[in-house]
């Protein structure tokens, strides 16, 4: 199993966000600040890899030398302090029912006079407002996608609900997309997996639960390695799962 770890790679645009408080304030309205506030964590392909050796896609949990690890919306709200009011939202595909807009439509309609569509998407970086810009770049990111600077129709029409002030529930959204690449990857189906930062976060929290130790020696070691490397103790206050719960 070989994968890919891509983040955002917006520095020059995180750095005018910061800059404009309305640009800000839009973020905040739509529940998508603080995630589009974490910072991006240096590629390391090998724990991605390792980590999602661990996944057990008919269960659809972790499966940790026979002790399970669920996770769950909650997971994905205190990682990410993405919201969980408002209405579902779809973050895949290229259309949504009812939109009567094209990509084209999209095009014209937000991007600079002269902008021509790429196949099925919006060049993100043409959109010419640049508070719709970032929510745009911000939704694409939080849906997965391997194409980091281009929206799709459906993501284009969610970007211009949240401009217009319209409130998600990202991350009942987030966590099923987030399974699938993770069963997909497993199964050698997929390359790219969308959340590598998340999903080191949740090991990291999670795995301070644990008294790990080095299987050689039987000693108990503190080491962020040893935590990350399946080499534990029985858990003592961790949240558990019984295997047979599918």
């Amino acid at each position: 199993m070989v994968l890919e770890w891509r983040e955002r790679e917006h520095e020059i645009m995180d750095h005018a966000v910061l800059q404009n408080t309305a640009v800000i304030q839009a973020l905040r309205t739509c529940g998508l600040l603080k995630f589009f506030c974490t910072s991006p964590m240096r590629s390391n392909v090998c724990l991605l890899e390792f980590m999602v050796n661990y996944w057990d896609h008919d269960m659809g949990m972790f499966n940790l030398q026979g002790e399970t690890l669920e996770l769950t919306v909650e997971d994905i709200y205190f990682i990410t302090g993405l919201s969980q009011r408002g209405a579902l939202v779809n973050l895949e595909g290229t259309s949504r029912g009812g939109d009567p807009l094209s990509v084209q439509n999209y095009v014209d309609m937000f991007c600079t006079l002269g902008t021509q569509k790429r196949g099925s998407s919006v060049i993100i970086a043409d959109i010419q407002d640049f508070t719709l810009q970032v929510l745009a770049s911000t939704i694409v990111r939080l849906s997965g996608s391997s194409g980091l600077h281009m929206a799709t129709r459906n993501q284009m029409r969610v970007a211009v609900d949240c401009f217009r002030g319209a409130l998600y529930d990202w991350c009942s959204r987030v966590l099923p997309i987030m399974k699938r690449q993770l069963s997909d990857c497993r199964r050698g189906r997929r390359k790219f997996f969308g959340y590598a930062s998340i999903l080191v976060a949740f090991f990291f929290f999670e795995s301070t639960s644990y008294e790990p130790c080095d299987t050689t020696t039987g000693q108990t070691s503190t080491s962020v390695e040893a935590k990350l490397m399946g080499r534990h103790l029985p858990p003592s206050r961790r949240r558990r799962h019984s295997t047979q719960r599918l």
